[in-house]
């Protein structure tokens, strides 16, 4: 390995080189999205174990909820994803993209699947 393929490392009381910045960035905006994700999960199962629900169905305002929850959790889900896997090079840039495109479009396919299932059980 030669001297210029090394990682460049600062010494303390030096400025940061622009490696290191994309470490520290990367973590901090991992740390957000995580500790964002991991509230939005706590939130949508305490509202399932001790909020009183109908005996039939879920509520409607609960329905509602989880309506708007969902995207946002896939969201941060594929946008994590996307941040701890990409690399510096185009090709990972472009296989995080596509991995978003794919949850995004799986997403699509089961709200299609959900509306077309309560379309039929209203008509019976």
């Amino acid at each position: 390995m030669k001297n210029s393929e090394k990682s460049k490392v600062s010494k303390p009381g030096e400025r940061y080189t622009e490696s290191e910045l994309m470490v520290r960035l990367k973590v901090f905006i991992g740390a957000c999205l995580a500790f964002t994700l991991i509230g939005i999960i706590f939130v949508v199962l305490y509202s399932i174990i001790f909020v009183t629900q109908p005996l039939d169905a879920i509520s409607p305002i609960d329905s509602k909820f989880f309506e708007l929850i969902i995207p946002v959790a896939t969201f941060l889900c594929g946008t994590l994803s996307g941040i701890m896997l990409a690399g510096t090079g185009r090709e990972a840039a472009m296989a995080g993209a596509e991995m978003q495109r794919s949850a995004f479009q799986a997403e699509i396919n089961n709200r299609a699947e959900a509306e077309e299932e309560a379309a039929e059980e209203l008509k019976s």
